[in-house]
């Protein structure tokens, strides 16, 4: 055999006591197997809704003393709270006013009418049970429910009063 002929073949692979392969992306970051800090985390896949119901209690419990008690906890619901409520809910009120028998002034008369009503019933205490709070105030105290417990609900017990709504 010459010597360039034996540079040019093909050599057999060599056995190793330990042959290492170094893995790149997720392998060597969240999903190691090796690393010491991710070892022993090893958590369990399940649905959602077993996941939340089996620990629902804790999870409350954490979330509202996170927002009591840290600075942070309190930002984040505010924050979230203001960005998606922010002024709250407005009525516009568009009435079908052909169908009632009534002219395009007609029309926009009751609507501003109607809005205005709504807005002062809204601004003042008398949508509130205990008259604690203004229509506004109920929207961002039920949002920030919701997000610090998971849910919000309104429970309309005791004393009930009519709302009437007029069309003049």
């Amino acid at each position: 055999m010459h010597e360039k002929e034996h540079k040019n073949r093909i050599r057999a692979p060599t056995l190793r006591k330990s042959v290492r392969f170094r893995n790149t992306g997720y392998s060597e970051g969240g999903a190691s197997r090796t690393s010491n800090i991710l070892k022993a985390w090893n958590p369990e896949r399940s649905s959602a809704k077993a996941d939340i119901d089996a620990n629902l209690r804790s999870l409350r419990g954490r979330s509202a003393d996170q927002v009591i008690n840290t600075p942070v906890g309190a930002a984040a619901i505010n924050s979230s709270v203001v960005h998606a409520v922010g002024d709250g809910l407005r009525l516009f009120p568009r009435i079908p006013y052909k169908f009632l028998g009534l002219d395009a002034k007609a029309g926009r008369e009751w609507a501003r009418k109607t809005s205005r009503e709504f807005d002062l019933w809204a601004a003042s205490k008398n949508c509130d049970l205990y008259r604690r709070n203004n229509f506004y105030d109920l929207q961002f105290i039920a949002y920030s429910t919701y997000l610090t417990d998971g849910d919000s609900f309104r429970f309309s017990g005791g004393k009930i009063r009519r709302l009437t709504c007029r069309i003049h």
